[in-house]
């Protein structure tokens, strides 16, 4: 901070009291920040000379956002040329003050439009031919212009200006400038208008939403607001013809498209823009914190915020992390700020604990809201705080602080504390600050519960910053979107039942995977885009044990459907329904889906292959006419005509029949090794999706509990609560499981749950055992689990309410089968997940009251015939089952009841023709397929290909080569303890380290290495380097060589190291006193150890793969030495500084 404050006393002598910016033109050129086209530009005598033939000369300065800023400087007109001034300057936005030639001698206001909005005399006034003083104010939405001191007139905008300056003429054009400087003014005062309420919105009632007492699904997409990615192109091939891409999101497009809300992103640094003052941040500090966000767009994104206008709106608040990510640390230390503003938590880019952190995010919250609700204009519905915030935990002393303060009051005394946290127990509260509790045992426990508090208390901060400028209170709602992965991670700081305290509504992400799943393990984003279909239930029936009478709302729901490895291919029509009434029956009442946008940029595709290619790199985009022929976006429409019919049977909580819970368990996940991907694989998560699988596969009505909603408001409508081996758990659970056993509820609990309390101590009283708990053996494969609960599922006496049945093993597996009750209807929904089986089941519904039944298609809107011939169904028909035909991956929504749907007049369906529609389905499908599989086939092949050439050997002759001595430069080992401790082995991850790495002599690429075995080297094994770990050294001692080599082969890897760019360096050093580096950069000479990613001028070796499922390795890469006649001394590695943790793990000499 000391630096940066001694910096900006050095720009203030600099610059003067109030001057953002002063050329006095020294040299004979303009300086690097000025941008010139159509003219020459050049500088004597301190004169900026502009000058030009037949062309119109536009000399503008880069990089400057002003607001309020004042333009002086001297010009002479020599030849008395027409010059141009452009204020506001943030291209295509401008207002021009053209002042004509001395005669007639006018200064007109121009817009960007090209229109003259004013006109003023000024030959009377001043001496038009003479050296003129301009002096023009911009002030809020106002232009004002005198010149030598003279007033000659001013131009209303119609919104406030801001931007650069440029200067400008016409042919022949002949103008010098002087002394120019831009200095600050103070902002006029700005009376903010009276938010008056015009709009409706849904209310919150029964667990789901409702417009004029009637529920309702919120369906709307993410509108990216891009206007250069909408226009009448997208209505030319290779688009089909239509009306609804070729201009920016409407209300008339989404009355179209069935639209009823609309999720849309607040730029971060257009919502700060009217606070600068307040922050004290120039507008350049500013566009370091809040992300420039192209404010040449902003009146684009006002009229997109017109077009849109009334539209219930999902306000995310996602840009400020979108817009600063790419060089996070780079930008807090040019804005002038200390390097630990930064946090480490995804979209969560800074500690909110500092206070520049928290007015960051607080003034985006206020100018996000008052720019959305434009004076009451637009209609924000839900306020989304924070995006996909994969975790909170701030580890910055302040916080600490804050922690000591928190333990002080939950214990009171030192003696207190000591009773849990043992021999961890600081000397005092303060002294807590010094402690690193997230490496600890019993401390760590509390630790992630103060996070979970924490992180309320920073949501209700945003919600009262939101609030301070949003007078509304009816229907308006809290929320975040979280990250799904998350859930998982050890240190996420976010306790989701906390939060849905203070939350109105439960935002989540994901979507089902349609067509043939291939898990990519690529990036966190692709693992959300593209999960399991085991994976997207267990994480929407946990956001209900989270959410638990409130609304969920999926806020990036993803339509994707892919083909393996070939990837992303067309979708269906019925994806987008089908997809919705899944999200139904796990108890979400809305789904905003990603993306409305060609995916960044108007890509100008010109034939449908061109489209296709564009999905490999490219997130979801709905404008994509390959990945989502028009046709298929018909699907919307088609859910929302089939959800308005059943709303009120869907909708209400309670909604989805749940008998079966399994028990998710947060202490058990502050337990897990340190999270670094989305597709980790933990023993306890894994145990959670294979039980949840085991039931789902007999389509059972299997859900997810969590610890604390069953000790804080019970088992609910749960029969059966299945414990799959949590190791850890809160003191109360126990208890709660027996007394819900006790009562009659079923307990099947895997052996060795719930042994330890959140602090680590073994549990006096946690044994599981009496009637109604069933032990399932440890140590079990998973299948073996699946037929252990079955058997014990069984051997209990719980019977579901209604069974599916049929001769194809194969597709059962794979039927998903959920139940609504209510009244006198059952609405069943029945779905097949396979990608590549359609068939038949037999189903057999639950019972209900009665004599007289009605079995209806209601998709179709078709009865479906009793065997007698008639609608009217009797019991004993209605027990008997019926067929169900199930094509792949498409929704059968089937509706039994005692009274005659409304509606139900298609055609009537018998069992025959039920089958027939199987069979139908089947060969569609079969066909489909077989075209893809060839395509799939030559995709894998060249990818056996590619996968040789990464990890091809070296021509290394064996015999030649020698092992360099690594072993005095080494500073880790493989094997970690601890994480943090700064001691131990590999980037000090604890558990997350390389202790599978072979030691000894290995061949590696075809190269031998000497692996230093640290059992023999003092614990040592490898030489880490300084990145985003910034302990380690940031270079190694010299390593000795001794000879001629003609080569060198190096084994490394790299932490942090998936970005492009230097990451290290290896630095030869010869006998003559001459060096030769060596860059080694990521993606080509090294990459991350995690993931075995392809190199460039490299191999990958040494692959293995973590107990919890991810990919590890590292890499051999090869150096030739320029000068094989020159002995070489020495060679060490050096950090480049980046953000990659440099590993070398061994280097070979070949003579």
């Amino acid at each position: 901070m000391r630096l940066w404050i001694f910096c900006f006393c050095l720009l203030s002598l600099c610059l003067g009291a109030g001057e953002l910016f002063r050329d006095d033109f020294p040299g004979d050129r303009p300086g690097p920040y000025w941008r010139g086209s159509g003219g020459a530009f050049s500088v004597a005598d301190h004169t900026l000379s502009i000058r030009s033939g037949r062309d119109n000369p536009v000399l503008y300065l880069d990089g400057k956002n002003w607001k309020n800023y004042r333009v002086g400087f001297e010009l002479i007109r020599p030849t008395g040329s027409r010059f141009d001034l452009y204020v506001g300057w943030r291209y295509p936005e401008f207002v021009k003050l053209v002042f004509s030639p001395p005669s007639p001698g006018t200064l007109k206001f121009v817009t960007a439009g090209g229109e003259t909005a004013a006109e003023f005399d000024y030959t009377g006034k001043v001496d038009a031919k003479g050296p003129l003083k301009l002096e023009v104010d911009i002030l809020g939405d106002t232009v004002n212009c005198k010149l030598n001191n003279v007033e000659i007139g001013s131009y209303k905008a119609p919104a406030p200006l801001s931007g650069s300056i440029a200067f400008g003429g016409e042919w022949n054009a002949d103008l010098q400038i002087r002394d120019l400087a831009v200095t600050q003014l103070a902002a006029p005062p700005a009376p903010k208008p009276e938010i008056v309420d015009r709009f409706i919105r849904p209310e919150i009632k029964n667990g789901t939403f409702y417009v004029g007492g009637k529920p309702v699904f919120m369906l709307g997409v993410n509108d990216s607001q891009n206007f250069w990615e909408f226009g009448k192109f997208n209505a030319e091939p290779p688009f089909a013809p239509n009306d609804v891409f070729t201009d920016l999101m409407s209300r008339e497009t989404a009355g179209k498209m069935g639209f009823n809300s609309l999720h849309v992103p607040t730029s971060a640094r257009q919502a700060a823009d009217p606070y600068l003052a307040e922050l004290a941040l120039t507008p350049e500090q500013a566009d370091e914190l809040f992300g420039l966000g192209y404010p040449q767009h902003w009146s684009e994104r006002a009229r997109h915020r017109s077009r849109i206008a009334g539209i219930p709106l999902i306000v995310d608040y996602s840009a400020l992390h979108l817009f600063t990510m790419a060089n996070q640390r780079e930008r807090i230390k040019k804005a002038g700020y200390p390097a630990d503003l930064y946090h480490d938590g995804g979209f969560m880019p800074y500690v909110p604990e500092l206070p520049i952190g928290r007015a960051v995010y607080n003034t985006y919250f206020r100018g996000g809201a008052e720019y959305w609700l434009d004076g009451g204009k637009s209609n924000p519905w839900v306020y989304e705080l924070f995006n996909e915030v994969q975790w909170y935990h701030s580890k910055h002393p302040e916080n600490k602080k804050r922690f000591g303060a928190w333990l002080k009051k939950k214990y009171g005394t030192l003696a207190g504390l000591r009773a849990v946290w043992g021999g961890e127990t600081p000397d005092s509260f303060e002294a807590v600050a010094a402690l690193s509790p997230w490496n600890g045992k019993a401390m760590k426990a509390d630790w992630m519960m103060f996070l979970g508090d924490r992180f309320v208390e920073i949501f209700n901060d945003g919600k009262a910053a939101i609030q301070s400028v949003d007078p509304r209170r009816k229907n308006v709602y809290f929320d975040i979107e979280i990250a799904v992965a998350s859930l998982w991670y050890e240190q996420n700081g976010i306790d989701y039942h906390k939060l849905m305290k203070a939350a109105d509504l439960f935002g989540t992400e994901g979507g089902m995977p349609f067509g043939l799943f291939a898990e990519s393990g690529k990036s966190y984003l692709d693992d959300v885009m593209n999960n399991s279909k085991i994976k997207v239930m267990f994480y929407c029936d946990l956001a209900r044990s989270f959410a638990g009478e409130k609304p969920i709302l999926n806020q990036e729901s993803y339509v994707k459907r892919t083909h393996g490895k070939l990837g992303v291919v067309p979708a269906r029509r019925s994806d987008f329904p089908t997809l919705f009434w899944f999200e139904v029956f796990h108890n979400y009442s809305g789904s905003q889906v990603y993306c409305w946008w060609q995916g960044y940029k108007n890509n100008g595709w010109k034939t449908l292959e061109d489209a296709r290619k564009t999905t490999k790199s490219v997130p979801p985009a709905l404008l994509n006419p390959y990945a989502y022929p028009f046709e298929s976006l018909k699907g919307f429409q088609d859910f929302s005509n089939e959800i308005g019919r059943l709303a009120e049977t869907a909708l209400p909580y309670p909604r989805v029949t749940q008998e079966i819970g399994i028990l998710y368990s947060l202490p058990s996940v502050w337990r897990q090794p340190h999270a670094v991907s989305g597709n980790q694989k933990f023993p306890y998560q894994q145990n959670c999706f294979n039980w949840y699988d085991a039931f789902l596969r007999r389509q059972l009505p299997v859900a997810v509990i969590t610890e604390q909603e069953l000790i804080e408001r019970g088992p609910g409508s749960f029969k059966v609560i299945a414990v799959p081996y949590p190791s850890h758990t809160f003191a109360e659970t126990p208890a709660k499981l027996r007394e819900f056993a006790k009562n009659g509820g079923i307990v099947l609990a895997g052996e060795g749950s719930l042994k330890f309390d959140p602090y680590g101590r073994e549990l006096a009283d946690s044994k599981l055992s009496g009637p109604n708990i069933h032990m399932i053996p440890a140590g079990l494969p998973p299948q073996e689990q699946a037929k252990e609960l079955n058997k014990a599922l069984d051997a209990s006496g719980y019977r579901a309410p209604f069974r599916v049945t049929g001769s194809d093993t194969k597709l059962l597996a794979e039927v998903e089968a959920r139940v609504i009750r209510r009244g006198g209807t059952d609405l069943y929904f029945l779905c097949n997940w396979d990608a590549r089986t359609a068939g038949t089941v037999d189903f057999h519904p639950a019972s209900l009251p009665g004599e007289q039944f009605y079995v209806t298609d209601m998709v179709r809107m078709a009865p479906l015939l009793a065997p007698s011939g008639r609608e009217e169904w009797n019991a004993a028909e209605l027990r008997a089952g019926f067929p169900v035909a199930l094509p792949s991956q498409e929704r059968v929504l089937i509706a039994v009841s005692t009274a005659r749907p409304e509606g139900a007049d298609a055609p009537a369906l018998t069992f025959d023709a039920v089958r027939r529609l199987a069979e139908e389905a089947k060969k569609k499908l079969d066909a489909e397929n077989e075209k893809l599989d060839r395509e799939l086939a030559a995709v894998e092949a060249a990818e056996a290909a590619a996968f040789r050439a990464a990890r091809k050997p070296y021509p290394a002759e064996p015999e030649n080569c020698f092992a360099l001595d690594l072993s005095k430069a080494a500073n880790m080992g493989f094997r970690d303890e601890t994480a943090g401790d700064r001691k131990g082995g590999w980037t000090d991850q604890g558990a997350m380290d390389f202790r599978e790495f072979p030691t000894g002599r290995r061949n590696f690429a075809g190269v031998p290495f000497e692996v230093i075995d640290p059992g023999r080297n003092d614990g040592k094994s490898c030489i880490v380097l300084a990145g985003a770990i910034k302990y380690f050294p940031l270079e190694s001692t010299d390593i000795p060589v001794g000879g001629k080599v003609k080569k060198l082969y190096f084994l490394h890897a790299a932490a942090w190291g998936g970005q492009a760019g230097k990451q290290f360096e290896y630095r030869v050093a010869y006998e003559d006193g001459s060096t030769a580096d060596i860059p080694i950069e990521g993606g080509k000479e090294c990459a991350d150890w995690v993931g075995n990613t392809p190199v460039a001028n490299g191999s990958i070796v040494a692959e293995t793969a973590k107990p919890n499922g991810v990919r590890i390795g590292a890499y051999v890469t090869g150096w030739k030495n320029p000068h094989p006649e020159k002995p070489v001394r020495s060679v060490r590695a050096v950090s480049a500084g980046a953000d990659a943790v440099p590993i070398v793990i061994g280097i070979t000499a070949e003579r």
